[in-house]
């Protein structure tokens, strides 16, 4: 590989969309229940927030392995798949040399958002979101106290749905304090996809954490998988694979209750159109499937080495579908009704 492909490596291009997942979602969202206006008024914000957080991501990602081989853990006898700093193809000063720009180009971004739509809420959040990416496998290191996963289901879910959705005008956090007669609805619906999409975001590190349970372990290194154990690391990916699917279930029969009154081929439109994301259940059941069924193979750095890309390229298929499924619900109801079923 050229030197430009092994930086490239090193950065995991491939998991940014655990950034570019939840920042869209949350935008759809608005989109799907504000219609046209916060489409144009907050469209450059949006570009902002993924370069922002993409930037952040990159640099997690490459202290991530800064902080491996610091630690120890990656040994020219123990490698990881990122073993550049290990087999001295970068330089270790290098890449926490490059490391900390993206962190710096993030932050600065960061704060030409919080200039254009400030807010105390925001500030806090993206305080939080370089405070994380500079101390999960550096400084404080929580990616080996065993937090990992939960660290990343509430910063790079929850945390970076509510800081999108302040970016673009704090409309979804509106619906949570309306009077609309369609509130109970929205808030179902907004919260169960943010809990589905911080799941399969947290997912993606939980598959790494699997696949590095006996390396971890042996290192003295504690990760949520390594804590749980082979089958229930399993059990948890397995529970978090399932949450978007049983969430377009969810809001689908909240729908069907609430909307009887509606046409009965409009209420078969919207029934197909929340159900959009269950596409990618039969690939879910085969990525679960796999991980079952290389349960008792060891060592699991090889049998559960393709549950990490799968994972992420799941995630993002996953969260298109929510994507395509609120805006072709704003492009049926919105400019007909100027209101969401």
């Amino acid at each position: 590989m050229s030197r430009f492909q092994h930086w490239m490596h090193l950065a995991r291009p491939f998991s940014l969309a655990a950034t570019f997942v939840p920042i869209t979602i949350t935008f759809c969202l608005v989109l799907g229940s504000f219609g046209r206006e916060p489409f144009f008024k907050f469209i450059g914000n949006y570009f902002l927030a993924l370069v922002s957080c993409g930037c952040l991501q990159i640099s997690c990602n490459m202290l991530n392995s800064w902080g491996d081989y610091r630690s120890g853990l990656d040994t020219p006898d123990n490698p990881s798949n990122q073993s550049e700093i290990v087999f001295g193809i970068l330089s270790p000063n290098r890449v926490l040399t490059v490391a900390l720009l993206f962190n710096f180009t993030g932050a600065a971004v960061g704060l030409l958002l919080l200039w254009r739509c400030f807010s105390v809420e925001l500030l806090a959040l993206a305080v939080i979101g370089i405070f994380g990416s500079l101390n999960y496998s550096t400084g404080i290191k929580f990616k080996y106290r065993g937090v990992g996963v939960p660290f990343v289901f509430f910063l790079m879910g929850v945390f970076l749905m509510m800081a999108a959705d302040l970016v673009f005008g704090g409309l979804l956090h509106s619906l949570f304090v309306s009077n609309q007669p369609n509130r109970v609805n929205a808030v179902i619906g907004v919260t169960l996809i943010c809990l589905s999409t911080s799941g399969m975001v947290a997912n993606i590190m939980h598959a790494n954490d699997m696949r590095d349970i006996e390396k971890d372990a042996g290192a003295g290194i504690k990760t949520t998988a390594s804590l749980l154990g082979p089958r229930r690391a399993a059990t948890l990916f397995t529970v978090l694979h399932l949450l978007p699917h049983i969430a377009a279930v969810t809001i689908t029969i909240c729908f069907a209750v609430t909307a009887m009154s509606a046409p009965r081929i409009t209420n078969l439109f919207v029934a197909l159109l929340l159900l959009l994301p269950l596409l990618t259940l039969p690939r879910t059941i085969k990525l679960v499937r796999a991980a079952w069924e290389n349960l008792g193979v060891l060592p699991h750095l090889e049998s559960w080495s393709g549950l990490l890309p799968q994972t992420a390229k799941l995630f993002l298929q996953t969260g298109l579908l929510y994507c395509v499924t609120w805006i072709a619900l704003f492009l049926m109801f919105y400019n007909v009704q100027h209101t969401l079923p």
